[in-house]
């Protein structure tokens, strides 16, 4: 995912590129040590927020399972598809800063160090 964003130059000569992804590999090492420490710190508000956001899940399930599909309109089936879709979107910001940081852990043992 990581290495993806990070696109060598061509026009420069092998040994500036790997000084420019020194410096950004260093760059977003520095923001995953960020993240961690958000999601791992006690105080920091982040399993209070995730659990807002799972209770806000579970109670959107919930308004799925209860409605009749074999009567349902096509407004309300499309109102049960934004609520899938806003149940996706959820459950990926929740993961977003646990997938950033494996992605920097990765490039790090891809380069090596």
């Amino acid at each position: 995912m990581l290495g993806r964003l990070f696109k060598r130059n061509k026009d420069l000569p092998e040994e500036e590129n790997r000084k420019l992804r020194e410096a950004w590999l260093q760059d977003m090492l520095e923001k995953s040590q960020k993240l961690s420490r958000l999601i791992h710190n006690e105080k920091a508000g982040w399993k209070e927020f995730c659990a807002l956001i799972e209770d806000y899940i579970d109670k959107a399930k919930k308004r799925k399972a209860l409605t009749a599909l074999d009567r349902a309109t096509d407004a309300e089936i499309q109102s049960l598809k934004y609520i899938d879709h806003e149940i996706y979107i959820l459950m990926w910001v929740m993961r977003i800063p646990q997938q950033f940081i494996e992605g920097v852990e990765a490039e790090i043992k891809k380069d090596g160090k």
